[in-house]
This record gives structure tokens, sequence and C-alpha cells, in this order.
């Protein structure tokens, strides 16, 4: 990412790093776009799920990670919007 010219900030907590690129983005006049809290997201993240239904049209039980839940949510509900018998089952381990 660096070669591409970003900056690029290490932090120790996934918290700490929101708050200060909620921060960042206030004072560069940017737009903050949380990766878990934004309709756009997860409605990406559901790209996946119609993948995962056309590539596998019989799947009932769909295990996902579980991260800050955007990527889930979207996959699911693409699933359960194309066949609402699948069970959608998340982890955060």
């Amino acid at each position: 990412m660096k070669s591409y010219g970003a900056q690029v900030t290490f932090f120790d907590d996934i918290e700490d790093a929101r708050q200060e690129a909620i921060v960042a983005a206030q004072q560069s006049g940017a737009t903050f776009v949380s990766a878990y809290n934004n309709q756009q997201m997860i409605a990406g993240g559901g790209t996946v799920g119609l993948e995962i239904m056309e590539d596998w049209p019989d799947a009932d039980v769909i295990l996902v990670n579980i991260g800050g839940g955007g990527l889930a949510s979207g996959i699911a509900t693409a699933i359960k919007g194309i066949n609402p018998a699948a069970e959608v089952w998340g982890s955060a381990e």
C-alpha cells in the first residue's frame, strides 16, 4: 500500500484505529466509511453470498467469519434472499 502512496499506521486496538480514522477524515475533509456499519459495504459483501449460491446452489449450511459483521451480514442477506432455508453460521474465531 505504501508503494501506491498510502499512509500506513499500525494500532494495537481496532477501536483506536477507527477513532483515529474518523478524526483524520474530519480534519482532511474526507469521508469516513465504516467497514461494517455502512449499507453499501454490506451490499458489497452480499456479492460474496451471490457467488457462493452461484457456485453451490444446493448449499444448505454456509460458514462465515465475523470481524466487524459487515461482510457476514451481506453474505447472510444474499444467501437468505436466494434460499431462505439455508443456514448461515458465523464465527469470530
